[in-house]
């Protein structure tokens, strides 16, 4: 990450770290406040919510998490002992077989 964000700045790339800051708010039963962020599923609900919209604004999203396909995938090929460009090609292919979005 840190080589990441120094080449950027070399190339002038505009940085941003953001706080999100709410008022509370509840969509049907899941209750968002910020007392409510030690839920699991609350964290991940706001993540997958900001990530959304910093990604339909343009923004690349450093520290993305997995998804629970590649997860898995990773997970059965550990043992090949593969290169992490190995499993990234690996992942598409079982992607693009299985019919999934590829990025």
């Amino acid at each position: 990450m840190k080589a990441y964000l120094d080449g950027a700045l070399g190339r002038e790339l505009r940085l941003e770290y953001q706080v999100l800051e709410f008022d509370d708010f509840q969509i049907n039963s899941l209750k968002v406040s910020h007392t409510s962020l030690s839920d699991p599923h609350v964290r991940k609900f706001l993540e997958a919510l900001v990530v959304s919209e910093l990604k339909a604004q343009g923004c690349k999203i450093l520290n993305m998490g997995k998804d629970s396909t590649d997860k898995q995938i990773e997970k059965a090929v550990k043992p090949l002992n593969l290169s992490a460009d190995q499993k990234t090609e690996l992942i598409k292919k079982f992607k693009s077989i299985a019919g999934e979005q590829v990025a």
